[in-house]
């Protein structure tokens, strides 16, 4: 940090000698972009050297001038907090913390090594996060939590931002998140739930960006405070609010609803649904600001998977184990409440959801991922087929097309089992998804009516694949024949692409066609996607259960 290292500024600034004023001890705590350090009645944080793409501290005078915005900024908040910026000096080997508008050479001192925001130290038993923690929080602290965070949003600056550029904000929000996210893969998120995560956020700038954009004409985008999660927000001589973002104006620019949001998915987190639809409820009165529609589905699950990435960088950036293990625990409590807000809406309304395609087009392996990883049950043809007949799934039948158990009749009968099979899920509120070839339109029709009659969507994913990479396909299967209930061969293939009946526009199944080309990973990702905008177009107002309790 300027001519310090890193470990002198903790060892230097860990003795109590370095203050200007007494105390006993000093304790530390680290961010992912700070070292804070606890002096007595007083807090000291110093930024660390650090670019990572969104925020430049590499330079002493550029961590001085952030310094001084975070004083700038918070004070809209905590003006009795925020005390000023305090020099930092190197003497006689020695660091010496300074008051804050000491000159740059004080006593003799000489120039400032580094630099540190002072603020009044609050007590920790009163944040939020403890407070709802040991279930001291009450309605009446969380109303009054709403009514500041609306009377700040009142008088905040509200920058012209068109729609067109409240949309294209969110998009590369949104890709600078996935970027950033994907490091983390495989430790405090499975690559499954980082592919939910993005499919989804993706699909609703797909699906809702034009809402986004009517709040942007509303004027409901200001400059806000951009952290506003449940450990910056003190019940302490009022309301007390700290820690805003001072390091990238892009992030504390938003939509009033993105920023409540925020603390509505923390309270969430900490197991207090009730609370925060208190705060939801206040907040929109004393804002007059109606936030049940569609935009405020996807700032808690963004909000959430933010939260997610900061606490996993932080875990990485050299910690002792036991913080190790606890910004690790809280990172996956993140990710994991931001995936969950994702399955609510999946789980939102029952969906039939039918995988349809030529023989070796990857409809199988497409609805086999989407039913474990969703845990959506799954019927399929082969095996139905299979059971009706008496034979083991991966026993091969010696029938050729359109003969023996693959007759007209016994398909009739398959996909009447099928019906029967994907309507009893159905009427009890549950998804289904139908892997068949479907090469009948009559089939198709049937399967609609039965979504129809249970209210539930129908939507039909057509796989498809190239002849060669079919034909490969199908010879990698002929060489281990007991890996798959399918009986599918070559000449199957081709008979098959001889008698199918193309899937039209005015059919009663929504439809989209799959390249199954690029691999299992691929697919899957063009099928989230394409899933997802169906799902947030069926539920307009996609807001999350209240009731969600983790």
């Amino acid at each position: 940090m300027g001519s310090l290292l890193d470990a002198d500024l903790v060892w230097g600034l860990s003795l109590p000698s370095a203050y200007p004023h007494p105390l006993d001890d000093v304790t530390t705590l680290q961010t992912h972009i700070s070292r804070i350090f606890f002096a007595g009645d007083f807090v000291y944080k110093v930024k660390k050297p650090l670019d990572t793409g969104y925020l430049d501290f590499r330079t002493l005078d550029q961590r001085l001038h952030f310094c001084e915005e975070e004083v700038r900024l918070n004070k809209r908040l905590s003006p009795d907090v925020y005390l000023g910026v305090s020099p930092i000096y190197l003497v006689d080997g020695s660091l010496r913390v300074g008051e804050p508008g000491e000159p740059d050479e004080s006593d003799g001192f000489g120039e400032p090594v580094e630099y540190a925001v002072k603020m009044r130290r609050l007590p920790r038993a009163r944040s939020l996060e403890t407070l709802a923690q040991t279930g001291a929080l009450t309605g009446g602290q969380v109303e009054a939590v709403a009514r500041t965070i609306a009377g700040f949003h009142s008088q905040a600056d509200r920058p012209d931002v068109s729609p067109v550029e409240a949309i294209a904000v969110a998009r590369r929000n949104l890709e600078e998140n996935i970027a950033q996210t994907a490091g983390h893969v495989g430790h405090a998120l499975s690559s499954e739930r980082y592919d939910d995560l993005s499919a989804y956020c993706t699909a609703f700038l797909e699906a809702h960006g034009a809402a986004l954009g009517r709040r942007a004409a509303e004027g409901r985008f200001l400059e806000g405070h951009g952290d506003l999660h449940s450990s910056n927000v003190f019940l302490d001589d009022g309301v007390q609010i700290i820690d805003c973002i001072e390091f990238n104006r892009r992030f504390r620019v938003l939509d009033a609803a993105d920023e409540i949001a925020f603390l509505l998915m923390d309270l969430e987190r900490l197991g207090r649904a009730d609370l925060s639809a208190v705060l939801m409820r206040e907040y929109s009165q004393a804002a007059r600001d109606d936030l049940s529609g569609a935009p405020m589905a996807h700032y808690r699950t963004y909000r959430a998977w933010v939260r997610g990435k900061v606490t996993a960088t932080l875990a990485d950036s050299g910690l002792d184990y036991a913080d190790w293990v606890s910004a690790s625990s809280l990172a996956r409590a993140y990710f994991e409440l931001a995936h969950g807000y994702v399955m609510d809406a999946v789980n939102a309304r029952p969906r039939l959801i039918a995988v349809a395609g030529f023989i070796g087009c990857g409809k199988s392996t497409l609805a086999g991922e989407l039913s474990r990883r969703w845990g959506i049950h799954s019927v399929s043809s082969d095996i139905t087929r299979k059971q009706l007949a008496g034979l083991e799934p991966n026993r091969r039948g010696d029938s050729g097309y359109e003969e023996g158990i693959y007759s007209p009749d016994f398909t009739d009968k398959t996909y009447d089992q099928m019906l029967g099979e994907a309507r009893k899920h159905l009427a009890r509120g549950a998804s289904v998804v139908v892997d068949a070839s479907f090469a009948r339109a009559r089939h198709r029709s049937q399967f609609a009516e039965v979504a129809s009659d249970a209210g539930a969507d129908a939507w039909l994913l057509e796989c498809v694949a190239t002849i060669d990479e079919t034909r490969s396909r199908l010879a990698r299967r002929a060489v281990r024949p007991e890996t798959t209930p399918s009986d599918a061969r070559w000449e199957t293939y081709l008979s098959q692409r001889t008698t199918w009946e193309r899937i039209g526009d005015n059919e009663p199944l929504r439809h989209a066609v799959i390249d199954s080309a690029s691999g299992r990973h691929q697919t899957v990702k063009e099928a989230l996607l394409v899933l997802f905008t169906w799902t947030l177009d069926a539920a307009p107002s996609a807001t999350p259960s209240a009731a969600r309790d983790n």
